[in-house]
């Protein structure tokens, strides 16, 4: 296996992250055209009652870590919390994506053997799969696992399923579609694999479920060789132990670090190498199965290794930096040959839409801006990336042709006009502490911590600062405007409405100030949509505040979600508010402000914290991917 071939592969990888799956304005000075995102109606054909759903995710992309790989020839198999993805890896310079699986649950883990894959998902246990045409992957079977599904092996007709609560147990997968459990396994498997026909398992030496004081810690692991040409009596032939019982530092109010999961076991002839702590791999020689021996240690420069594969006699050990690649000509020292930068997981922590155009940017250690474009309601197509140089993105606002990023230290503007390849135009860097961002045609209005400016954009590569007001006891943390009239949700724990008058933008004034209920983990979060504002207020819920009048603000209505969850974020289209609470986006007819009415509820795989109106979807931010809700006639 060629250099270029093994970079061309670990690209493949990190495209794990980049594919998965499947208001009137009237009754207010100067009022603005409503925005495109947000059209004008009612939801009169929304009675509530209806037994099949209006709204439903059609495509999502996912934005969670990739948790492992395969190589099998040419062919690249990854699971993130999103699912399966098979990549075909033939052409060096064009790796392309052959099909994808989303999975009910949150993929961890993979194994593969010819036209069957196998993946552990978490609490929907291990889930088998078709893959003998990559573009049509069907399910053939599910296998329920106590507790969540770890580690996950195939060899040989059988099946090795690991959990977190109860020991590894073993199925005759002979014939997928009728799985036949044979038996326990010794021990608990966080990851297993195949060594010619007998089963490696690395996992936890105490059961999770055997009481320990509090003040002991127990970090001890084992790696067991388990012969099962028996499978309904599978035999330990040999086993070698990590870690040990001891005191738990944190009892002296010490911090302490929790041991390491098992997150990785790949076996080389008769060559064993096991992920045992953040940046350590363990190498075993098993020529004696019965006496596993460590020869060696594996250090990598990375936080931590989560996955191993061997293909073509290289290591490829997935980590925080990267997937590092370790030459096998000596199996007793790996000799690392390369380092492929692959983009990190990363949650979605700013969206903005313009009809159907969507930016998005991420917390964790990726400063990228991705265009995605959301024409087609059964896919979200990756347009292009933009790199950031800022080390946190604030907010983020767009028109028609450009991108507005706010981050610290400064106010960035990005040309979309190509949405392939956004060009930098402009950072201005010397506006002060500034939290909270939005766009209406030419203005842009930016607050703080007792300051708020406007911008005049109508020279996009130089904006020019057109007015500055100083704001006792505000803590902006999110703004909306539209024509002559702002908004500013200041606080967290004691949450404010704040309104102003942008009529002259070279002299912003301030209107009125309304006290909120709420405490908002994150952040507070606002939406204008003709002459009503709607507050994601977190524990407070969704409060609807009429500022026809903008001097004096008025509260006429709220919502709680029936979860209890606390509201982080709301959007408006087709005249229904689309509220994330927990894992789910709440759909209300808000025809009547003052008493808004559940119509239904859509799950979503993590926890739904940003949502936006993007044309006439719905584009919803949770904690795993990135999920389009369309309407559905």
């Amino acid at each position: 296996m060629n250099k270029m071939w093994i970079v061309s592969l670990l690209a493949c990888a990190g495209l794990a992250l980049a594919n998965c799956g499947s208001g009137s304005a009237a009754g207010r000075p100067d009022a603005g055209e409503p925005d495109a995102g947000q059209p004008d109606g009612d939801a009169g054909d929304y009675d509530g009652q209806s037994l099949h759903p209006r709204w439903q995710v059609t495509a999502d992309w996912p934005t969670g870590d990739t948790c492992d790989i395969v190589a099998e020839g040419q062919r690249l198999y990854t699971v993130n919390t999103c699912g399966l993805m098979i990549y075909d890896c033939s052409n060096p310079d064009a790796a392309v994506l052959m099909g994808r699986y989303s999975t009910p649950g949150l993929a961890r883990r993979l194994a593969h053997d010819g036209e069957l894959a196998a993946v552990s998902d978490g609490p929907d246990g291990i889930v088998l799969l078709d893959v003998a045409h990559p573009e049509k992957i069907e399910k053939i079977a599910s296998l329920p696992v106590a507790g969540e599904a770890r580690g996950v092996a195939l060899g040989n007709g059988l099946l090795v399923a690991g959990s977190s609560s109860v020991p590894a147990r073993l199925f005759d997968v002979s014939d997928p579609r009728y799985p036949l459990e044979m038996g326990a396994l010794p021990g608990f498997a966080g990851v297993a694999a195949f060594y010619g026909d007998r089963v490696l398992t690395f996992g936890p030496l105490r059961s999770p479920d055997e009481p320990l004081d509090p003040c002991t810690l127990d970090t001890r692991k084992v790696l067991r060789v388990l012969d099962v040409d028996d499978p309904r009596s599978p035999l330990e032939l040999g086993s070698i132990q990590y870690g040990r019982v001891g005191h738990n530092p944190a009892c002296d109010g010490h911090a302490v670090v929790m041991p390491h999961a098992a997150w990785g076991l790949a076996v080389y002839g008769h060559h064993v190498y096991v992920v045992e702590s953040e940046s350590r791999l363990r190498h075993i020689d098993l020529s004696d199965p019965a006496n596993p021996l460590e020869v060696g240690q594996v250090y990598v420069s990375a936080h931590w290794v989560r996955g191993l594969d061997v293909e073509a006699g290289r290591l490829l050990a997935h980590t925080s930096e990267g997937v590092q690649v370790f030459d096998l000509a000596d199996p007793q020292e790996p000799e690392l040959v390369d380092t492929i930068q692959l983009p990190a997981g990363h949650t979605v922590q700013n969206l903005a839409a313009r009809r159907n155009k969507v930016v998005l940017s991420s917390h964790g250690d990726i400063h990228e801006l991705y265009v995605l474009d959301t024409s087609d309601a059964s896919k979200i197509a990756l347009q292009g990336v933009a790199d950031i140089a800022h080390p946190y993105i604030v907010q983020l606002a767009m028109d028609e042709s450009r991108a507005y990023v706010l981050g610290f230290p400064g106010f960035m503007v990005f040309d979309l006009q190509d949405p392939a390849r956004p060009q930098l135009d402009v950072v201005v860097e010397d506006l002060g502490d500034m939290r909270a961002l939005a766009v209406d045609g030419n203005l842009a209005l930016l607050a703080g911590r007792q300051r708020l400016v406007t911008l005049d954009l109508s020279e996009p590569k130089q904006p020019m600062l057109l007015g500055d007001l100083d704001v006792t006891e505000m803590d902006a943390r999110h703004v909306a405007v539209d024509g002559g009239l702002g908004l500013v949700v200041a606080g967290s724990t004691s949450i404010s409405l704040l309104t102003l008058d942008l009529r002259n933008a070279e002299q912003p004034a301030l209107y009125g100030r309304i006290e909120l209920s709420g405490v908002a983990p994150g952040q507070p979060r606002v939406t204008l949509s003709g002459n009503m504002a709607f507050v994601a207020c977190g524990t407070g819920g969704l409060i609807m505040v009429d500022v026809g009048n903008p001097a004096e603000p008025v509260q006429v209505g709220d919502y709680q979600p029936w979860t209890g969850d606390f509201v982080s974020d709301v959007a408006i289209n087709r005249g229904l508010a689309f509220v994330t609470a927990g894992s789910y986006v709440h759909v209300l007819d808000i025809s009547d402000p003052a008493e808004p009415v559940l119509l239904e509820d859509i799950d979503t795989p993590g926890y739904a914290t940003r949502v936006v109106s993007a044309g006439e979807k719905v584009v919803v931010g949770d904690s795993y991917d990135l999920a389009l809700i369309a309407h559905v006639e």
